[in-house]
């Protein structure tokens, strides 16, 4: 009878073991003609970035995941039948977005997994006095300069020497930094953690890196707006083998490992840049001459009128809605100039390592070109169906110039409320009124969407509470 019992009991665990197992192949969603299997669906959050130790907790946030996967995977079917996929602006911005992934996956593959770095570190403590470099005229803020501000400087100095004072006679620097220091790490008493040169002011770095470990500085640190006493309590080498073992903070130890390792990226694409058949002149990146060369990588050369052409669309497509961003400058124009550069050194590297052609990196870009088409187009179809006349805008104005539209000036010593003149209140009201009904718009066509989709979860597949 105990046998029986026992070979129920096992086998009874057995069947509960084998239910309860989540396989890949197991449906959680369905719509019209497609599935979403656990396989698919982990797929999909990696590509995207998303944590699945986080979505896979609660079977609300998988419920919410699934629902924009299905939606991207129908707007885009859509995107396909009305050609939206074959504009030359949405080809552009997906040789961008490809642009992205590939510049991320050929820099963890040849350079992070391959990198090596030794930069000197030192574990620092600081007492840090701001220095006041304005002054209040008129219930306004005024930057001082001059005699006044050295003023300033003077009465910091001042104050940095009677605590460097107090530690000559042994006070406790960790205690001194938690009632002196005006800088966040006061309440661990100036514990700054290790830093490497580049983290800092090059001022503070070379008196960090000149003291002996276990000394404090003599002499009071200036910075430009700020007078810093420091400790070094350790010095070491951070290397890629025991950078996680020399810092106990793993937040600090991981922001620091990526730090150099961005570093390790930049000398390799400097290695790449000095290879015999590469040639960069970006300086004609100011050149009226649309033929004028910017670089050249083997037969290809890439020109002013290739930058014009992708600096166009960023800024009809991305700050075409940013307030003061409509003109990109200079500086954003030599960042766009390198980031071209940049991508094709490492596409010449993808395509002779053969990385393009591996099937993990092209169904990775599929899913993320999936989710751009379907993106874009849903922000294109929402533009399109939202009008706003004239009248919208002079009946918002009056309906609401005393609630929204209005200004608070002194007047007599007293507050006042002065209502906007209509020109000046009506782009505002425009740009409200076109966000709130293409929100409304594009709630109601994904609902419309999903619904004719038949998209439908199976609950009981998914994971977490």
């Amino acid at each position: 009878m105990k046998k029986a019992i026992i070979v129920l009991t096992v086998a009874a665990a057995f069947i509960t073991l084998f239910i309860g197992c989540k396989r890949d192949s197991d449906v959680l969603a369905t719509y019209n003609n497609g599935k979403v299997t656990r396989g698919d669906f982990h797929i999909w959050l990696d590509a995207h970035h998303i944590s699945k130790d986080a979505v896979l907790k609660r079977k609300k946030q998988q419920v919410s995941k699934l629902n924009m996967m299905v939606l991207w995977k129908l707007a885009a079917e859509e995107a396909r039948k009305a050609g939206f996929d074959k504009t030359e602006d949405f080809k552009a911005l997906a040789d961008i977005a490809t642009e992205s992934q590939l510049i991320s996956i050929v820099l963890k593959r040849e350079v992070q997994k391959q990198a090596g770095f030794e930069e000197p570190a030192v574990k620092l403590r600081q007492i840090v006095l701001n220095v006041k470099d304005f002054k209040m005229l008129n219930n306004k803020r005024v930057n001082i300069e001059g005699a006044d501000l050295e003023g300033e400087f003077g009465k910091a100095m001042e104050e940095a020497r009677q605590i460097i004072a107090q530690l000559d006679k042994g006070a406790d620097f960790a205690e001194l930094a938690k009632k002196h220091s005006q800088d966040f790490s006061r309440t661990k008493g100036g514990d700054s953690g290790f830093i490497i040169g580049p983290m800092v002011h090059p001022e503070l770095a070379k008196a960090a890196f000149a003291l002996p470990e276990g000394k404090y500085s003599t002499e009071p640190v200036r910075l430009p707006n700020s007078v810093v006493i420091i400790k070094v309590e350790g010095k070491t080498t951070l290397r890629p083998d025991n950078i996680e073992r020399v810092i106990e903070n793993k937040a600090q130890a991981a922001s620091l490992k990526n730090r150099l390792l961005r570093n390790s990226g930049e000398n390799y694409l400097s290695g790449l840049k000095t290879a015999p058949d590469v040639a960069v002149t970006l300086e004609n990146i100011a050149s009226r001459d649309k033929k004028a060369q910017l670089f050249k990588i083997g037969e290809a050369v890439y020109t002013v009128g290739d930058l014009e052409s992708r600096l166009d669309l960023i800024s009809r497509k991305i700050y075409k809605d940013a307030p003061g961003k409509k003109k990109i400058t200079d500086e954003q124009k030599k960042r766009f100039a390198e980031s071209m550069l940049r991508y094709a050194l490492l596409s010449r590297v993808a395509e002779q390592k053969g990385i393009v052609r591996e099937p993990e990196y092209k169904q990775n870009v599929e899913l993320r070109l999936v989710s751009l088409l379907a993106r874009e187009y849903m922000k294109h179809v929402s533009s399109e169906n939202t009008k706003i006349t004239e009248k919208d805008i002079r009946d918002e104005y009056e309906q609401s110039k005393d609630k929204r539209y209005y200004t608070v000036q002194r007047v007599g010593g007293k507050n006042q409320k002065v209502i906007q003149p209509f020109s000046q209140a009506r782009e505002r009201i425009e740009k409200t009124l076109f966000i709130k009904r293409q929100s409304s718009f594009l709630k109601e066509w994904k609902e419309k969407i999903l619904l004719d989709g038949n998209f439908n979860v199976n609950e009981s597949e998914l994971e977490g509470e």
